[in-house]
């Protein structure tokens, strides 16, 4: 199972990768003792060998085999032996592309998953995006948790891919396909990837100058999330309050920014942690800006 942390690691197949960051929130435009937010996102990841459950003893003689090709590719692939690696996954995707047992469709499919993220890093971005697409086509009906995991990552390594190169619409639209497949799903790291395209979906609404549906996007963060105890949650619900609290100001809603702020503080104030104490501080520093110039 692999996990996805706002702002942390993830691991995916006992391979870590990091999540880095797409673009500054407009928090940037608050005062100086405002902490830094960033896009959550999930940076490259490099996907190994799952466990083998029983099966028939033809799938048990191939899945250490294709196993051992993804290991080998990976090993290449953290090395920077780009070429090598790339040319290990095709061979576990021509070898095995057809098969039918889970244990080799998972290794199809993780051969498939880096071989975008190596056709990205070789600046062949069509490509990538092709071969994500690929995982998607493939695997995305399948109710199986590996697999299910493996096009999550890839619909958000494209969304990653196509924001950085400008391709704001498109993005969207894979951060939409991102929350509808796994709006429903229970398992943590799912309902992290639905915070994060949600999240995203208003940051980019920011950049975009387009106040209210950003407001809309952080609310519906907020609505998802407030009630979540895992402590990730609590983050990005504390960074959604902070960007909805500059939409609605830059929309010249003064009451409804103060009362967010007021919320911010009455929510986290007792939140331990650097976080929580700066955004704190933020917040209440934006209530006296504002009610100093009378709003």
């Amino acid at each position: 199972m692999y996990q996805v942390f706002l702002g942390a690691c993830i691991v995916l197949g006992g391979v870590a990768g990091y999540i880095g960051s797409v673009g500054k929130s407009c928090a940037a435009e608050a005062p100086s003792t405002a902490p830094s937010l960033t896009t959550p996102s999930m940076a490259p990841l490099i996907l190994s060998s799952v466990a083998v459950p029983s099966m028939a003893p033809s799938a048990a003689s191939e899945a250490p085999e294709a196993d051992a090709l993804v290991n080998k590719g990976v090993a290449l692939f953290q090395q920077g032996r780009l070429d090598g690696a790339l040319a290990l996954f095709n061979q576990v995707i021509l070898k095995f592309g057809k098969a039918e047992i889970l244990p080799l469709r998972v290794a199809v499919a993780k051969a498939l998953f880096n071989s975008g993220l190596i056709l990205n890093k070789q600046g062949r971005l069509e490509d990538a995006l092709a071969t994500f697409n690929e995982v998607v086509n493939k695997f995305g009906t399948s109710e199986a948790l590996p697999l299910r995991e493996v096009v999550a990552a890839s619909l958000v390594n494209k969304a990653i891919m196509l924001f950085r190169v400008q391709r704001t619409t498109e993005a969207m639209a894979v951060s939409q396909e991102l929350i509808h497949k796994f709006d429903k799903a229970k398992e943590l790291p799912f309902r992290e990837v639905v915070a994060w395209a949600l999240y995203n979906n208003g940051l980019v609404f920011e950049k975009a100058e387009h106040w209210d549906q950003a407001v809309a996007s952080f609310n519906d963060v907020i609505h998802r999330f407030e009630d979540a105890p895992e402590p990730v949650f609590r983050a990005v619900v504390a960074e959604s309050f902070v960007n909805k609290a500059i939409a609605l100001y830059k929309l010249g809603q003064w009451d409804q920014t103060v009362e967010t702020c007021d919320e911010i503080v009455f929510r986290f104030s007792g939140d331990q942690g650097p976080f929580f104490t700066g955004l704190v501080a933020w917040a209440r520093n934006w209530v006296t800006i504002l009610r100093h110039n009378g709003w």
